[in-house]
């Protein structure tokens, strides 16, 4: 008896099902199918650095971006040749050294006069154009889902380089490779960058790393918007530290003699701050359900909530 009802079901079942119920499963396998692709896609992509392989150097060669087109479902590699994409190296001068992520340049006096239109001198500049140099580095950042390429371009003179002039060109690419966010010829140093896991907001440090120089640039932080590269905040304060972590960026600085944590939702773009006195703790990093981990000067650990800190912005 149990077999026969199992063949009536199994036949029952194999019969032509109504137009509604066909539009259902249709439905549903679209929606299975669009699925089944986003989870290819997200799964497939991946940002490799791929480093020097020559001797004497180091560093970051370039990058590959490496995922699943979104219409044909094909395997897509994409690759950014850091040196190729130096705006000092499209520029034309001759090579005259290169060494791990820098390169120094001898333009000749017209192409550095040209140079010079380009950008603010200090009052103070009387150098021989013979003397000056140029030089470019780069530095490399990334998560799962960004990369972002800073190159600082300077001059120089002497032997014991005298730094003239600096100024940062920053890129930041999608993990297909696109670029999403260009800066070019900022006016000064920039480094420690963080993008956000969203992709919403880049965080780096500006100044000047120099120690002979010329040139003079007001440290700070700034955050930007990716979407239309606007300031969405800026201080001088000195930092400590800046880092990202379960949706969170937390910025470590001083501020009156005290250690101020900044913490910014990387959602909302809503900063919160608190003071800390001395001893000063270390921000390790901001877990789920908003929990802020701290390492003391002692050794000891600490969890304390967001809602401590104070609104900011």
């Amino acid at each position: 008896m149990t077999s026969f009802v199992t063949i009536f079901k199994v036949f029952n079942f194999l019969k032509p099902l109504p137009k509604t119920q066909i539009r259902y499963l249709r439905k549903m396998k679209f929606f299975l199918v669009l699925l089944f692709v986003s989870s290819v896609l997200v799964a497939g992509a991946q940002i490799t650095l791929v480093p020097y392989d020559e001797p004497g150097k180091s560093g970051t060669k370039s990058i590959v971006f490496e995922y699943v087109d979104e219409e044909t479902c094909d395997k897509v590699k994409k690759e950014f040749d850091i040196q190729a994409n130096n705006p000092m190296s499209k520029r034309g001068y001759q090579k005259r050294e290169e060494k791990r992520s820098s390169i120094i340049y001898s333009p000749t006096s017209a192409q550095m006069k040209a140079y010079l239109k380009e950008i603010k001198l200090p009052e103070n500049f009387d150098i021989p154009y013979e003397d000056v140099s140029a030089s470019a580095w780069s530095w490399v950042y990334k998560n799962n889902s960004y990369a972002s390429v800073v190159y600082i371009s300077g001059l120089s003179s002497g032997n014991e380089p005298i730094e003239i002039t600096r100024s940062s060109d920053l890129f930041v690419l999608d993990n297909k490779g696109d670029e999403v966010i260009r800066l070019e010829k900022l006016p000064y140093d920039v480094f420690d960058m963080v993008i956000s896991e969203s992709g919403r907001y880049l965080t780096y440090l500006k100044g000047s790393s120099g120690a002979h120089t010329l040139f003079d640039a007001v440290p700070g932080l700034i955050i930007r918007k990716v979407d239309d590269s606007s300031i969405h905040f800026e201080s001088d304060m000195t930092v400590r530290s800046v880092n990202s972590s379960n949706g969170w960026t937390f910025i470590g600085t001083f501020e009156d003699r005290n250690y101020r944590v900044l913490l910014m939702d990387e959602l909302t773009g809503n900063i919160f701050y608190k003071d800390f006195p001395q001893p000063y703790p270390t921000i390790d990093e901001v877990g789920e359900n908003r929990i802020v981990k701290i390492t003391n000067q002692d050794g000891s650990q600490e969890e304390i909530g967001v809602g401590s800190f104070n609104r900011l912005k």
